[in-house]
């Protein structure tokens, strides 16, 4: 696992930055056409758990090759790469990780050696400033940078894949150092902006709209390939 990727300014095309997939990819690009997504120029930023849960495995996993698509660790990768490690023969650890048990050996590990070459943290450039991407948060009254840098300490390594504090307890501080913080892991009933960082998870891989965030417009939109146009949610 390598701590972070920088990502520089998209001259030709929107970014935009995604909650958490969970193999729901009939909802995801369901949400990329309403977008009118151009893989030729315009980029997806992940805030992490991609697998495990949603209906199309290997539909998700395709994204990993993508050019246009990047993602942080989440903490469902990190656990399926600690059960691999562990036992790579071994079955699918929790998490709705039940797909596993379908995908033969030397599958898996090119599988696990992909999600370990996955960054901790992105920061992506903007016109508006620097946008840090994690997949649940930074420790709460550090700055961007210090975080950054002390993403070599395991602790907080794990306040970034895990933590829930900030969202859980409605922490309006935010996060000095960056223009925006995007993050998922906590799940939320709609997208919440705390201070300027911004909680994506609107469906911890169960019912409920993936959520995208449109750098350039600073919006975030929700899209639910069941509901009605009009129930997409902008904010």
């Amino acid at each position: 696992m390598s701590d972070f990727l920088k990502l520089s300014k998209n001259t030709g095309g929107r970014d935009f930055i995604v909650g958490d997939i969970h193999f729901k990819m009939p909802d995801f690009f369901h949400g990329l056409n309403k977008l009118d997504f151009n893989p030729a120029h315009d980029r997806i930023v992940s805030v992490g758990d991609l697998v495990d849960r949603g209906p199309d495995p290997a539909g998700g996993l395709k994204l990993l090759d993508e050019p246009w698509f990047h993602m942080v660790m989440g903490n469902h990768e990190q656990m399926l790469i600690q059960a691999y490690d562990n036992d790579p023969c071994g079955s699918s650890p929790a998490g709705g990780a039940a797909w596993w048990d379908l995908i033969d050996q030397r599958s898996r590990l090119r599988i696990v050696q992909r999600l370990k070459s996955l960054p901790v943290t992105i920061e992506l450039e903007s016109e508006q400033g620097i946008i840090g991407i994690v997949h649940a948060d930074v420790p709460v009254g550090m700055g961007w940078s210090d975080f950054r840098d002390d993403l070599v300490n395991d602790e907080t390594k794990h306040y970034a894949l895990w933590s829930r504090k900030r969202v859980r307890e409605a922490i309006a501080s935010g996060v000095h150092d960056v223009w925006r913080v995007c993050a998922g892991h906590t799940r939320v009933p709609a997208p919440l902006r705390l201070g300027n960082y911004l909680a994506l998870d609107c469906t911890g891989g169960n019912d409920g709209a993936l959520a995208f965030y449109a750098v350039e417009e600073d919006r975030i939109y929700t899209f639910n390939r069941c509901s009605s146009p009009s129930s997409n949610h902008r904010q």
